[in-house]
Parts: structure tokens; sequence; C-alpha cells
């Protein structure tokens, strides 16, 4: 009885520290505003050294296209990517060194008709191109939480995108298009990532 009565407060102080430590990061990642990209980062820590959690983004991506007046295109749209972090000895929970993986969605295209191509009748047709993707990768980065609530985060990652489809505006179909040699797909396939976050821990 009084071994099974040590388990129990055992069990109980174990339970009331797990809840202590679960805690909620929220941050803006503020390197990439420059180049007219937001993102917000939400990450939950249910324990002192895993945080699971996810980013929400808007994006423009420039990219070089001599096919196209100016030689270059815009991409825009948003991505969600969902991640697991494991923090090695942590000071203060959940903060220093942290490596994990994520996944990404992405969901973006170009606007105004910029493409010129021709339909299966031989008509010409101006057009945009959607790409919907998904990335696996992997994130590495250090957080520095202070007593005050306030945390600032540095970290990069990279990824490659699993699955990558693009579709067409306009009933536009290279597959039907008589006068076309060869497409190609004008996003890469790698997922580059890094920030600069300054956020606030809710419930330290």
């Amino acid at each position: 009885m009084k071994k099974n009565l040590i388990l129990a407060l055992a069990l109980g102080f174990c339970g009331i520290k797990a809840i202590k430590a679960q805690t909620h990061d929220v941050s803006l990642n503020i390197a990439p505003i420059v180049f007219s990209n937001y993102s917000v980062n939400y990450m939950f820590n249910f324990t002192d050294e895993m945080s699971v959690g996810s980013v929400i983004g808007y994006q423009n991506i420039t990219i070089d296209d001599p096919t196209v007046a100016g030689g270059e295109i815009k991409y825009t749209g948003f991505y969600l990517a969902p991640e697991f972090r494991y923090y090695f000895n942590p000071d203060e929970g959940n903060d220093k060194f942290y490596a994990g993986g994520y996944l990404k969605y992405r969901n973006a295209g170009t606007s105004g008709d910029i493409y010129t191509g021709f339909l299966a009748d031989g008509s010409l047709v101006n057009y945009d191109v959607k790409n919907n993707g998904v990335a696996l990768g992997i994130v590495f980065g250090k957080l520095w939480q202070t007593r005050v609530g306030l945390n600032f985060t540095l970290w990069s990652g990279v990824g490659y995108y699993l699955f990558d489809n693009e579709s067409y505006t306009n009933n536009y179909d290279p597959d039907k298009d008589p006068n076309l040699i060869t497409i190609n797909s004008n996003l890469p396939s790698l997922d580059f990532r890094f920030g600069v976050n300054v956020g606030y821990r809710i419930g330290n």
C-alpha cells in the first residue's frame, strides 16, 4: 500500500511537471520581409525538449525567365509548414540549439496572363501558371528565451518537393499546343528556408 502511494505521488508530480512545461510560442519572421515575404510561427512546447507547430506565410518568388517581357516572372501565394523540434540541453525550457523536420505545402502562381501559347485549334491564348507542391525537409536553429517572455530565434532549413504539380489558366494545355517544343517548371525543386524570428512565450 505504501509503495502504491509513493508511486501515485511520483506519477502525479511528473504529470504536474509536464503540465507546467507546456507553453506556447508565437513569433514573426522579420528576415524575409525585405523581399515582401511575410510569415508567422506558432509552436506548442509540450515538454522542455520537444515542440510541434506550424508556419503560415505569404510569399513572393521572382525567377529569371527570358521567354517573357522583362526577363523575369513573379509567383505569389501562400504556404503552410507543420514542424517538429527537439531542443538539446535547454536552460529555460525549449531554448538553445534545436533540430527537427517539417512538411511544407505551397500554393503559388503568376498573374496578369503573362505567358503566350496556342490552343489545339491554333488560336493564340494568354495564360498564367498555378503551382501546388509538398516538400519534406529538415530545420535547425537556436532560440534565446528571456525571463520576460520575449524570445529570439535564428534558424535555417532545406527541403525537397516530393510533389510538384502545375496547372494553367484559360484552358491552355501544353500537351495540346502544336507550336510548343518543351515546357519546364519554373519553381525550384529545392526549398531553402531561413529566418530571424522575434516572438513571445505564453505561459512562461
